[in-house]
């Protein structure tokens, strides 16, 4: 069962934290490149993996407004996922690579705003949002909390960025499996310049996991840009699924950020469960299962 958990924990993508303040429009081949260190962000397995984390604008669809925008890492096994960010800069959906089919949808309910928070140093503001999922049908709630913090100078391997916006993010969800409830919990800085139209750095901090006699243990990784540029898209992938339209909604800049949740483990998860426990029910099943 747990097999499942490395193979689907995607939780994290560079384009969740766009530099506050940056208005202009994404290009087509815009990508982002960082040095890694540690485990995928999100991951349940906190296995290092190191190496490149690259997101990139790989297409623009004129039909609903959206851009599609990528983010791989070099040295994870993990499915590639595409953000779908309208023209208000608003991500109404995730789009996740599947091995065995077509490609899985998550959707955010409502919309989860692109930009980093539009406070002051020492503001605070919490925002709540849902992730569904039609099949297996599926949904989540989450709550992220934003703060703040005294803007700070980068150095990267792609240059110093002065008076970057640093903020912090507490991301909050319960796995409601029925049988029981796993709660997750993760804490993200992110220092935002509007030159690299993108987060230049980013700490994560996963808290320990712990699932009846299953347990993880806290990790940390980080993310730091060596290079922001237009690359040729090398090959743009042709999607089957069809992305919600965009919700009308105002263009103000909102607080927000991007959480994804690994909803394919959770309800394998909850089948299994729910499948040993008719099973331990049924007479004679402990003699069936010895034999």
């Amino acid at each position: 069962m747990w097999r499942a958990w490395p193979m689907v924990s995607i939780l994290l993508y560079v384009a969740c934290a766009a530099a506050a303040g940056a208005e202009a429009p994404f290009t087509v081949g815009q990508q982002w490149t960082y040095r890694h260190t540690g485990p995928k962000p999100g991951s349940f397995e906190p296995n290092a993996i190191d190496g490149e984390r690259i997101a990139q604008v790989i297409g623009e669809d004129p039909n609903n407004g959206l851009w599609i925008i990528e983010e791989r890492y070099t040295n994870s096994s993990d499915p590639v996922g595409r953000l779908h960010v309208d023209r208000n800069r608003m991500v109404v959906a995730i789009e996740i690579e599947s091995r065995q089919g077509p490609p899985g949808l998550l959707r955010y309910e409502p919309p989860v705003p692109y930009e980093a928070p539009d406070l002051d140093v020492g503001q605070k503001t919490t925002i709540e949002t849902t992730l569904r999922v039609d099949s297996p049908k599926f949904s989540m709630p989450a709550t992220l909390e934003f703060e703040r913090l005294a803007d700070e100078t980068v150095e990267t391997d792609a240059g110093t960025f002065e008076a970057c916006r640093h903020y912090r993010t507490t991301t909050r969800a319960t796995f409601d499996l029925k049988v029981a409830k796993l709660p997750v919990s993760e804490e993200r800085h992110r220092w935002l310049h509007p030159r690299a139209n993108g987060p230049v750095k980013e700490t994560y901090r996963r808290e320990p996991v712990k699932f009846l006699s299953w347990s993880r243990p806290g990790y940390d990784a980080s993310s730091v840009l060596t290079a922001f540029r237009i690359e040729a898209v090398s090959e743009t992938p042709a999607s089957t699924v069809a992305p919600p339209a965009p919700p009308s909604h105002s263009t103000h800049t909102h607080p927000g950020g991007i959480l994804l949740l690994v909803v394919a483990a959770a309800a394998a998860m909850m089948g299994v469960l729910l499948l040993r426990r008719r099973s331990a029910k049924r007479p004679g099943a402990n003699s069936d299962i010895n034999r």
